[in-house]
């Protein structure tokens, strides 16, 4: 066996709350900070961190955000969370993944200090990309919260702000049952001084988002004071919008201008004016931050899984990684202005810690007929409990153990139709099907 696949068994062998189910107590930042603290106290010396939290469109954010510093002439890493394809796709520097030997040589050098300190998947990935970014040296690191925020393994850095996405019901039974409750666990990434960047939300949680940095002396910059986005088109080649300027911002004088983004669908304007915020607020500081570079960058995002059209035996499927109820009705939205078909054909798996009922209830209205499978994942949930779930809401399904053998069937019946075939339910599913078509266009 090569070093890298050593490297990769020996991270997959360690507790991964990505996959098993959690138990929030026993999350103890100390713990990773004593680990931190005996390799250097990498975070400390990170250049101009950026977290961003919220339950839908972290990902996003943190991809538009990078391209548009890079376009704009900065070196950028990024860490984002989870991965479909492979490990390395979620430590990025310039776009790149970080590459095998790199990724070989910081686990095998960390790997007796990861077994004496017990760290998980997730804060062993992020002591690699620390000590990855610091041998960079990019301009910005920005950092992906992975689940919540006050008790995340990102959320050791000394950010320049904090970005905070839409807040909505997902992990409900870790972060809490309200809105709320989940916002307290996202305001955890609100540092002393440090601005925030949001938008407004529902009253509970901008509520929380105030008070939060009232406490801690922070700034609030809402996105929608600065920018506003009319729809004007959504296409498989992506999103165009009408953007009002409602602040000076860059070094432009603009007070509209039309928009395109390669990323699918209206709700990306919430993700996009998040970042247009940070970058203005960025550009006081660094000259380079320019409106024309910035337009080039948004067409050109590296983003794969959100309403992803991909080419496959001389047809198209739709990969998407939608895996709550906010971000399964942002796909049905999309499904519904994107193409005049009015029901499309679904393969769908998702974790068993999901509201499968509400999710499936939402997809009804535009489903001829689904596919229920499981990802390679203990997190994923019965073939059982799904076939109940959609005898309850009448849906006309099929159920397979096999993704492989859920693909086929349903990929077959969907091109026989003349209609589109769309995986959702969770980033294990997308990735099974991804790493198939790789295998079977071979």
């Amino acid at each position: 066996m090569n070093s890298y696949k050593k490297a990769i068994n020996f991270l997959s062998s360690l507790v991964n709350y990505e996959r098993k189910k959690i138990n929030y107590n026993d999350f103890k930042l100390i713990r990773f900070l004593n680990f931190l603290s005996e390799i250097g106290n990498p975070h400390l010396f990170l250049k101009n961190p950026i977290l961003i939290a919220g339950t839908k469109g972290k990902g996003s954010t943190a991809l538009i955000l990078g391209s548009c510093l890079k376009e704009c002439g900065y070196k950028v890493g990024i860490y984002t969370s989870p991965h479909l394809l492979s490990m390395r796709e979620r430590i990025q520097f310039q776009n790149y993944p970080i590459k095998k030997e790199e990724f070989t040589e910081l686990t095998f050098q960390l790997k007796k200090l990861i077994e004496n300190h017990k760290l998980t998947f997730f804060e062993s990935l992020t002591a690699i990309a620390f000590l990855f970014f610091l041998k960079k040296d990019p301009d910005f690191t920005i950092l992906e919260v992975g689940l919540g925020g006050r008790l995340d393994a990102t959320n050791v850095v000394n950010p320049i702000f904090s970005i905070i996405t839409r807040i909505d019901y997902d992990h409900t039974e870790i972060l809490g049952n309200t809105l709320s409750k989940i916002a307290v666990e996202k305001a955890g990434i609100i540092h002393q001084g440090v601005p925030l960047i949001t938008f407004h939300q529902k009253k509970s949680v901008d509520k929380i988002f105030q008070k939060v940095c009232v406490k801690k002396n922070s700034k609030i910059f809402y996105s929608d004071d600065y920018f506003s986005f009319q729809l004007i088109n959504i296409s498989p080649n992506g999103t165009s919008f009408v953007v009002n300027f409602l602040k000076k911002t860059w070094e432009n004088d603009l007070k509209k201008d039309i928009i395109h983004t390669n990323l699918i669908g209206e709700f990306q304007k919430e993700n996009l004016g998040l970042a247009f915020t940070a970058l203005s607020l960025l550009a006081k500081d660094y000259k380079l931050i320019n409106y024309l570079s910035i337009k080039k960058a948004i067409n050109n995002i590296p983003l794969l899984g959100r309403i992803s059209y991909i080419s496959y035996n001389g047809s198209f499927i739709i990969v998407d990684t939608a895996h709550n109820p906010i971000s399964i009705k942002c796909l049905k939205d999309t499904l519904v202005k994107i193409n005049n078909i009015k029901k499309y054909y679904f393969l769908f798996g998702i974790s068993r810690d999901k509201d499968s009922y509400r999710i499936l209830k939402i997809l009804k209205p535009i489903c001829q007929e689904i596919a229920l499978t499981k990802a390679k994942t203990k997190r994923a949930a019965s073939l059982n409990k799904l076939k109940k779930i959609a005898q309850q809401l009448k849906l006309k399904y099929s159920v397979f153990s096999s993704v492989k053998k859920a693909f086929n069937y349903i990929f077959k019946k969907a091109n026989k139709a003349k209609r589109l075939l769309v995986i959702t339910g969770s980033f294990y599913l997308a990735g099974d099907v991804l790493k198939l078509l790789k295998l079977n266009k071979k």
